[in-house]
């Protein structure tokens, strides 16, 4: 809950539901204490060259004049706009968001940093999804990435044309899926929980 630490300011070009004046727009700014948006995080604070996963959305209903004033048109389904793009209308999928970069220069005068482990992170989301649209079908996890080739966009891991293919291990709660880069340097672990590590593959062999 930020209401009591959080700064915001919001202007109106217009006014509040008052179809009559000619509404142009509004603005909203707000500015969140990181301490709040620490909590139950174990990581430093943020510092320069750090990256987090961000994303903001905004719903607009469709309206109508209804006796000199604004009411929602019944039965129509609400624009949702978001800052990255999710891929359909769910926010609650963090591994989708977009990248926020920490940094103290000035706007626009920071270099951009890519995440090293994009590709890793990006075939474990399709392994994670993919599980869970086998399961929904079949009411079971695949054990194997034959069985699993078909559902969405596991073909891509099945090839091995991004990493090695992956292997998957079934446990007492579902499943833990291995993907292994292809340099080898770095490996993806995903269970059905959606935890997802990501390990120098170093770190498995001493």
């Amino acid at each position: 809950d930020f209401s009591s630490a959080a700064e915001y300011a919001v202007h109106v070009d217009g006014s509040l539901n008052v179809p009559s004046i000619d509404n142009k727009g509004w603005t909203v700014e707000m500015a969140l204490p990181l301490t709040d948006l620490m909590y139950n995080n174990t990581l430093l604070k943020p510092s320069p060259g750090m990256m987090w996963r961000i994303n903001f959305s905004r719903v607009q209903w469709h309206v109508k004049v209804v006796d000199h004033h604004f009411e929602k048109v019944a039965n129509m389904a609400e624009d949702n706009w978001v800052w990255s793009p999710q891929g359909e209308v769910a926010m609650h999928l963090p591994e989708r968001w977009g990248f926020l970069q920490f940094a103290d220069n000035k706007v626009n005068a920071t270099d951009l940093l890519m995440d090293p482990h994009w590709t890793l992170r990006s075939l474990a989301r399709f392994l994670y999804e993919a599980q869970n649209a086998f399961k929904e079908k079949r009411g079971e996890y695949a054990s194997t990435m034959d069985l699993l080739a078909p559902f969405d966009l596991s073909k891509v891991l099945a090839k091995g044309t991004c990493s090695h293919v992956p292997t998957i291990s079934m446990t007492q709660t579902g499943y833990t899926a291995r993907i292994v880069s292809a340099a080898a340097d770095f490996e993806a672990l995903i269970s059905e929980d959606r935890l997802l590590q990501i390990r120098s593959t170093a770190d498995t062999t001493t």
